[in-house]
């Protein structure tokens, strides 16, 4: 048996381990995205059924073979799986910086709430997002403060969602 020199040019058997089970969990990925997501992922027609199969299984070892068996076929193409981790990637950081806008609002409602802060918060927001039915918030916080009704707490989220704010 032939040693090849340290510095050669092939990936280790570790190396190529660690790119197959990225692929899996591409592969895994893939078949869990959102139907919206999945439509929009550019695969041959012939893979795309594959995955919508996968898609309808439930979670089995059957399942899991298949997912191992599409990673396989998604080695095979270096261009799709090259698109895909872009595709994929892309969902994902949407979805975190989604629940970052999610959670700014969320702490921006509860400082707009508060007793002590809350004019010093609102009048900031005014500043900073004109576009906003200012006169609406006003009244929703007025109204979750006298009742401490949950609808009204919801609403606040509401406006700031369709007033853009972060």
């Amino acid at each position: 048996m032939r040693r090849l020199p340290p510095d050669s040019e092939r990936p280790s058997r570790t190396q190529r381990k660690l790119a197959a089970e990225a692929v899996v969990e591409l592969a895994q990925q893939i078949a869990a995205l959102p139907d919206a997501a999945f439509k929009g992922l550019p695969l041959p027609p012939e893979l795309r059924a594959e995955f919508e199969q996968v898609r309808k299984m439930k979670p089995c070892a059957a399942r899991a073979r298949q997912v191992r068996h599409l990673a396989g076929e998604l080695r095979a193409d270096d261009e799709l799986l090259a698109a895909l981790n872009t595709a994929v990637g892309g969902q994902r950081r949407m979805s975190r910086e989604e629940a970052l806008r999610f959670h700014q609002r969320e702490e921006l409602r509860e400082s707009l709430l508060d007793p002590h802060h809350g004019a010093e918060a609102l009048y900031a927001l005014e500043q900073s997002a004109p576009q906003l039915d200012h006169a609406a918030l006003y009244e929703q916080i007025e109204r979750y403060r006298q009742t401490g009704d949950k609808k009204y707490y919801r609403a606040i989220f509401r406006l700031l969602e369709q007033g853009g704010v972060p």
